[in-house]
């Protein structure tokens, strides 16, 4: 059997099926929770899913993907089995790897169409963030043989199918699906985990971003050519951010401003957005851990872990501390300026370029531009002096791998007696006491999933977006909710009109 072949025929089996699951005689006429890996290895191998869900875009929400697919789509009468890319892909496919995908094969919930009780395989690709996800609705997904096309690639595309493929040599015979299980992809099965090998590109059927598709600093500039008008875009709920720091900046930070070394809310210290601002852009005058901290005692190598250009983190980023999109540094703008000086229509409106990789320099300032947040979370847990932004719901920096700072004083997860929890990091944003917040969005291409012969489809995209959405469903970390519903989940101020442009109001 050749491996390209398998691959092609696969995804349609994945992505495209809307049959029964039992799709050979190895699968099991009904399907019950394996009771260990080799259980679990004969689903994934040969259970034709009878519907894929593939989800694309921010790493902000990516920690939160099981929690509402449990919620809103998989029967809780089944464990849904993880999916993880083996040994060999994630060499071959950089964009498959542990920290940026996840995917699930499950039974679906009553209620979603013609799909209850049946196989579904739900995915999710955060690689490079809220562009990578919403330049697959802007764009065509390529074939898995263009992804070395620079102007049809779009690398999130890539992602591994599951289910049987069909034999190159018995094209009509659906075989088992050989690139899964502890053999063939390295990684152990268990009775809820299989590692898998078997990749080709599918299309996103939605995609969540940090921003509006209108508001990301890039796209896939050459293949998402789509008009945002084509989609449709709905406000989920009001996200925070903040700046994380290592542990060594952290203490450095407390110790200029004469407080102790510990992990309490009454010593967490503050930057100055001023001072982020000057560190994050070419015209500023931050460029070493003294110059941050104000401490000219300080030496060593300072770490500024950004996200790529395609990350709805960065757009916040430079939305909040430089201006950017909303100020004229759009990108989109300036695609032919080597520099990314700011557009000549939005030169009077104060963006500012930012510093990228190029503009580190060695031994004293070194700028990575990362694909997701955990990446920016590993640079801070890297050792010495670092710093980034990071969405407070998922970045995981507050005590392990770093600690959020104060902003101008004002903490993204202190209050009052609450410090570095759900409840403290929602309240802040809630009451409008803390300001780099912006509306998270959930879309599609609303002609594709409104069409009347993707009902199903459209089931698993509406009861996703409402799990991100519902207070009454999920009690998400880092958000205040929208909907109106439980009062005390419920942000009492946000950006009007669901524009990140606009500044914060009182609802």
């Amino acid at each position: 059997m050749k491996f390209r072949t398998h691959l092609i025929a696969g995804a349609c089996l994945a992505a495209c099926s809307a049959g029964a699951f039992a799709s050979t005689s190895a699968c099991p006429a009904s399907l019950t929770s394996p009771a260990d890996g080799a259980a679990a290895e004969l689903i994934v191998k040969n259970c034709n899913p009878a519907a894929t869900l593939f989800i694309g875009g921010a790493s902000t929400q990516s920690s939160n993907l099981l929690t509402v697919a449990n919620a809103q789509i998989f029967a809780n009468t089944f464990t849904p089995i993880e999916i993880r890319p083996g040994a060999s892909v994630t060499t071959a496919v950089p964009s498959l790897n542990t920290t940026g995908f996840k995917a699930y094969v499950g039974i679906a919930k009553a209620g979603l169409g013609t799909l209850g009780g049946k196989l579904i395989y739900v995915l999710y690709n955060s690689n490079n963030g809220s562009a990578g996800g919403v330049s697959q609705l802007l764009g065509k997904t390529p074939k898995l043989s263009e992804q070395s096309d620079a102007a049809k690639k779009i690398p999130e595309a890539t992602v591994i199918f599951v289910g049987p493929a069909k034999d190159a040599n018995t094209p009509d015979t659906k075989t088992a699906n050989t690139f899964c299980g502890t053999t063939a992809s390295g990684v152990t099965s268990t009775a809820t985990l299989v590692g898998c090998n078997s990749y080709t590109t599918m299309t996103a059927d939605m995609a969540l971003s940090d921003v509006r598709a209108q508001e990301l600093y890039a796209l896939y500039a050459a293949a998402a050519k789509g008009k945002p008008s084509t989609l449709t875009q709905v406000p989920l709920a009001l996200q925070s951010f903040g700046v994380a720091v290592s542990p060594s900046l952290y203490a450095a930070l407390q110790t200029k401003q004469g407080l102790a070394n510990d992990a309490t809310a009454a010593n967490q210290p503050s930057i100055k957005s001023a001072d982020y601002a000057s560190l994050v852009s070419k015209a500023g005058k931050v460029a070493t851990v003294a110059d941050l901290v104000g401490d000219a005692t300080l030496t060593g190598e300072l770490k500024l872990a950004r996200r790529d250009d395609l990350s709805g983190t960065q757009a916040v980023s430079n939305m909040f501390f430089v201006n950017g999109q909303c100020g004229g540094n759009d990108k989109a703008a300036v695609a032919k300026s080597v520099d990314q000086a700011v557009a000549k229509a939005g030169g009077l409106l104060g963006g500012l370029a930012i510093r990228g990789a190029s503009d580190s320099v060695s031994g004293v300032l070194t700028i990575t531009e990362n694909a997701t947040s955990t990446d920016v979370r590993n640079v801070l847990n890297s050792g010495g002096y670092a710093i980034g932004v990071l969405s407070t719901g998922s970045g995981g920096a507050q005590g392990t791998a770093g600690h959020f700072v104060k902003i101008d004083g004002i903490s993204p997860n202190a209050n009052g007696s609450d410090f570095r929890n759900a409840t403290a990091a929602r309240a802040q944003i809630a009451n409008g006491a803390y300001p780099f917040a912006y509306v998270l969005y959930g879309m599609y291409v609303t002609k594709t999933i409104n069409d009347a012969k993707n009902t199903d489809k459209k089931a698993l995209v509406d009861a996703m977006m409402n799990g991100f959405k519902d207070s009454n469903l999920t009690n998400l970390s880092g958000i205040a909710y929208l909907d109106g519903a439980v009062s005390s989940k419920q942000a009492a101020y946000s950006r009007q009109g669901g524009n990140n442009c606009s500044p914060i109001t009182k609802l």
